[in-house]
């Protein structure tokens, strides 16, 4: 009940009262009351669809030792989890990617793989639009930067990746928070991440309705629905890989953080460009 009489000693404010029917005396706060009510009952009707929010037996421990895993065993584990990452090949010799580009018949990425390497395109490690006429120019081109812009570095590869569809560029990510256990991030992706700041948590595992909650209350779904010259994107594809994203934290406790930044979201997939996973140094949880 609102009332602008609400601080004033009325008889029937304090019957009200009494029978458990809060008085309030500001319009804004009661709205605010309402729409709690609204979204407990909400909650409480779809109580069956959700997360009990109690994590699975850990995974098989996937690597020892902690640290930052190369990109293919971190796109494998993913993989391996059942989350479809789109085509990729990892090759050890330029004459392998320029048959692996050739093979897939499309502009591809192609990204080193060293573990003195990090941040790869600031070492010239990452070229983009290559394709099979350019392939060997450009692998032997990371090789000679890499090995110029980083004293001692190793090359174990080349990671080749068909370039993703023009489509919404959205963060997915997850991480062991000290206190909430498994967490996964959701929310606007690629170079917006920081000017936007739109970015919404789950602790994991949770369930598609809870996914289809997390994608609502981001700015990043208004971009879902064919915004603009953008395409309309399978919210329930979307939902099933959030899901399945917070099943890998929360079955494989050695997994410190895992970013999948940028996704690409397209009318012909949901699909990471990168995939980087780090373990934690305290591994005790997991099976050997």
């Amino acid at each position: 009940m609102q009332s602008c009489y609400a601080s004033d000693e009325v008889s029937n404010h304090d019957r009200l009262r009494a029978g458990g029917v809060p008085v309030i005396n500001s319009i804004d706060h009661a709205v605010r009351v309402v729409a709690a009510l609204d979204r407990r009952g909400r909650r409480l009707a779809t109580a069956s669809q959700r997360s009990s929010l109690t994590p699975p037996a850990p995974a098989p421990r996937s690597a020892n030792g902690a640290g930052i895993l190369d990109e293919p065993t971190a796109r494998a584990l993913v993989e391996d989890a059942g989350v479809d990452i789109g085509g990729w090949t990892f090759v050890h010799t330029v004459d392998e990617v320029v048959a692996a580009v050739t093979g897939y018949g499309r502009p591809c990425a192609l990204k080193v793989v060293s573990p003195q390497v990090i941040h790869k395109s600031d070492v010239g490690g990452v070229k983009l639009n290559v394709v099979g006429a350019s392939a060997a120019e450009n692998a032997q081109a990371i090789i000679d930067a890499v090995t110029e812009n980083v004293r001692g570095a190793v090359i174990d590869g080349i990671v080749v990746t068909p370039m993703a569809d023009q489509g919404v560029e959205l963060l997915v990510g997850a991480t062991h928070d000290p206190i909430f256990g498994p967490v996964v991030a959701f929310g606007s992706g690629g170079v917006m991440v920081e000017a936007l700041e739109d970015v919404t948590f789950r602790a994991a595992p949770f369930t598609e309705i809870e996914a289809h909650e997390m994608i609502d209350e981001t700015i990043a779904s208004r971009m879902l629905d064919g915004y603009r010259h953008l395409p309309v994107i399978d919210r329930e594809s979307l939902a099933r890989f959030l899901v399945r994203v917070g099943d890998i934290v929360a079955a494989h406790p050695e997994i410190s953080e895992l970013d999948l930044n940028p996704v690409i979201a397209s009318d012909t997939g949901i699909v990471p460009v990168d995939v980087r996973i780090v373990l934690s140094e305290n591994l005790s949880g997991a099976h050997a």
